[in-house]
């Protein structure tokens, strides 16, 4: 399982990601995304067009893409 977090979501803190991880049953990796609120968008941004809304999302679909082909 990946789990996808970001370091500065205020709706679900990081810390309930990290508490979670050796909870789980299966193989898993949490990816934290630096700056990243909760939705990996800036505030505000809700087209996600601020490019630091894209690098956070391009990092996630990397990430993903790297996990399920692995």
């Amino acid at each position: 399982m990946l789990v996808v977090h970001g370091t500065a979501d205020t709706l679900v803190p990081i810390d309930t990601s990290i508490a979670a991880m050796p909870l789980l049953n299966t193989e898993s990796q949490l990816l934290k995304i630096e700056g990243a609120q909760h939705g990996f968008a800036v505030d505000d941004d809700p087209t996600y067009l601020d490019p630091q809304s894209r690098v956070w999302q391009e990092q996630t679909i990397r990430a993903v893409g790297e996990w399920v082909t692995t």
